[in-house]
């Protein structure tokens, strides 16, 4: 039952993760879940963990984003809704 509790996320956990580490930690989950080794219950709790973890890689993302629109406004550019990247 240990095990379970390890392989998820907290809110503080999560708070304190980067983007690149995070997307790191997708990145080895999908890996997992790909290659059909887990069992069932396991591939169950890494899709539960990914999503948490794409949730908050996309706040990060939207954060960032919003950032940069901020930015280019205080030097007087025209911002629009999409960042060239």
């Amino acid at each position: 039952m240990a095990e379970k509790k390890s392989e998820k996320f907290s809110d503080e956990q999560l708070s304190k993760l980067s983007y690149e580490d995070g997307l790191k930690q997708l990145e080895d989950l999908l890996a997992k879940v790909e290659s059909g080794e887990l069992p069932l219950e396991q591939a169950v709790t890494a899709y539960e963990k990914g999503m948490k973890l794409l949730k908050h890689l996309k706040k990060l993302l939207s954060g960032a984003e919003a950032r940069l629109k901020l930015i280019k406004e205080e030097q007087g550019e025209i911002v629009t809704d999409e960042l060239p990247f």
